[in-house]
């Protein structure tokens, strides 16, 4: 029995397979599904808030090498707090901003374009614009 560390079975598999440039999204309660067969979705969520968004980022930063994290105008602008906590886990990381109309689009429908959307984690956050895409790097340089 695992006992530390991520314990969600499918969320491990998916970062045993993580390659480089391949994105996970995490999203709040409100962000629409993937209704596709090529973006796995995840659906953690237990209650209202239960998880939150940074409750499985945060861990996935742990377990990941990831190089850049993909966020939306209106999360930079109304969730300042979310990219703070993640900023302080990793200083460097390079952000790319987008509208949140984009964002939803490249979580949706990129994988239908041949990119590399893995999975869709969809959390129980019930805050608007908390919704990151993390970008997978490569440990090695």
């Amino acid at each position: 029995m695992k006992k530390k560390g991520i314990l969600n079975p499918q969320i491990l598999d998916v970062i045993g397979k993580a390659g480089h440039r391949d994105m996970i999204a995490v999203t709040d309660r409100g962000f629409p599904l993937a209704t596709h067969e090529r973006t796995r979705v995840i659906d953690v969520s237990v209650v209202p808030n239960m998880p939150k968004v940074l409750d499985v980022v945060l861990p996935l930063l742990d377990e990941l090498v990831v190089e850049e994290i993909i966020v939306a105008r209106e999360t930079v602008d109304r969730q300042p707090q979310l990219l703070e906590a993640i900023r302080g886990k990793l200083p460097n990381l390079r952000e790319t901003v987008v509208s949140h109309a984009d964002l939803k689009q490249q979580v949706l429908y990129s994988a239908m374009k041949d990119e590399q959307m893995a999975v869709q984690i969809r959390t129980g956050e019930f805050s608007p614009f908390t919704n990151v895409i993390l970008v997978c790097g490569v440990a090695f340089r």
